[in-house]
């Protein structure tokens, strides 16, 4: 099964209702029950990067001059505690 796109899958998340189970969600979506658990954790913790910081990224690469993507990946990183593959 194709997976859905990270979007599509927080939009899921978030709307979740009670009695959907997460195995539910795994054949929906094509993710692993525990991935789900994971990423459903992290939201809910704060900590899974939504989309409301993507604007704000851009924002910030566009306004300062770095030197280079490291330099600038670097500062992203701590500010926002997101990885690499999400800049």
């Amino acid at each position: 099964m194709k997976k859905i796109n990270k979007e599509q899958l927080l939009s899921i998340l978030m709307s979740k209702d009670a009695s959907t189970t997460f195995d539910e969600l795994a054949n929906i979506t094509g993710y692993h029950a525990k991935s789900l658990i994971r990423i459903n954790s992290k939201i809910k913790k704060g900590i899974y990067p939504l989309n409301k910081h993507k604007n704000q990224i851009i924002n910030e690469y566009t306004s300062n001059n770095y030197k280079t993507n490291k330099e600038f990946y670097d500062y992203i990183k701590y500010k926002y505690n997101i990885s690499y593959s999400y800049v």
